[in-house]
């Protein structure tokens, strides 16, 4: 792997490029899912100015060499109110403390409440919700 795919924010997003599926680590290409490259040739960009795209990105290296900060959830919010729901929405789903148990035949998992991920629970066979647990 190059040093691009071990940056400390690659490993916090894991998100790839939905044409060619390399690592994306810049704010805007995280955001609209999509590399510059791959933009560039399917006409599709977002058109970020360059000062929220550097904002952004210096705050996604930030949250990813800080984890544990208690500032993370405020560079977070900074990243959302710059436009950007969508990278702000992954850093999320990648900061959540989640807890997985075996209990007898069944799998318990613990997690924070994340609106943007009722759809992929939802989508599991077999599921049961449970909020007293």
């Amino acid at each position: 792997m190059s040093d691009y795919e071990n940056a400390p924010a690659a490993k916090l997003l894991a998100t790839n490029c939905i044409f060619c599926r390399r690592v994306l680590i810049d704010s805007e290409s995280v955001e609209c899912g999509v590399g510059p490259v791959c933009r560039e040739r399917n006409g599709y960009d977002l058109n970020l100015p360059e000062s929220t795209r550097k904002q952004a990105n210096i705050l996604v290296h930030q949250i990813s060499t800080n984890r544990n900060s208690p500032e993370v959830k405020s560079w977070v919010k900074n990243i959302r109110d710059l436009g950007l729901d969508n990278l702000a929405d992954k850093l999320e789903g990648a900061l959540a403390d989640v807890v997985i148990e075996e209990k007898g035949s069944n799998l318990w998992v613990k997690t924070p409440y994340l609106e943007s991920s009722l759809g992929s629970w939802r989508s599991i066979p077999g599921r049961v919700f449970n909020c007293e647990a």
